[in-house]
């Protein structure tokens, strides 16, 4: 059953994008690059289209690194991302699988800063911003012109609706790896 109501998304990572210390490029391993999830078993499912206009997507990028005293952590967003949610009666057989442009992420958006607390002080010149989102779609790091897509999707789903733990499968520049994501999940 597919609904149209609004379904609002945080997700907040401290996943490195390589923002302001130089990137890394680690090699993919056998203990790191996971097989894509199979497709869902949603039968019995509530299943919400996850509407861009009308969701948030965050992800919250620590500095670290050698350099990591000089930089500032951001917040990267996206106001153009896709995908599904299903909510079934059985919690851990729930999910959700979103696509997310490469192009059209945000870097420190002052609102999107604000909504995260002290961490992510409002007051980042734009040079700072326009070089951090230049650094973040070259080929070093996200790549965007060869690999335009990043995508999330749920491969273990533990704990409560109030209150889940959930394990996910990154696809970043055609790696995937697994990923502990904390969540808040609420519908309106």
């Amino acid at each position: 059953m597919l609904r149209s109501r609004s379904f609002w998304v945080l997700l907040a990572s401290s996943v490195l994008l390589a923002s302001c210390a130089q990137p890394t490029r680690l090699p993919p391993t056998e203990s790191t690059v996971t097989r894509p999830a199979r497709p869902p078993e949603i039968r019995g499912a509530d299943i919400y289209r996850v509407v861009a206009q009308q969701s948030r997507l965050h992800i919250l990028v620590y500095r670290g690194g050698r350099l990591a005293r000089l930089g500032h952590n951001h917040v990267v967003s996206s106001p153009d991302f896709a995908g599904r949610v299903w909510l079934h009666p059985q919690f851990d057989r729930s999910g959700f699988e979103l696509s997310i442009p490469v192009q059209t992420l945000i870097v420190d958006d002052p609102k999107a800063r604000a909504a995260h607390g002290e961490e992510f002080p409002p007051d980042v010149p734009q040079k700072d911003v326009e070089g951090t989102r230049k650094n973040m779609l070259r080929a070093e790091v996200l790549d965007a012109e060869t690999y335009p897509e990043i995508s999330l999707r749920s491969a273990r789903l533990d704990g409560s609706r109030s209150s889940p733990t959930l394990i996910a499968q990154v696809t970043i520049k055609g790696v995937t790896r697994e990923m502990s994501i904390p969540i808040a999940l609420s519908l309106q």
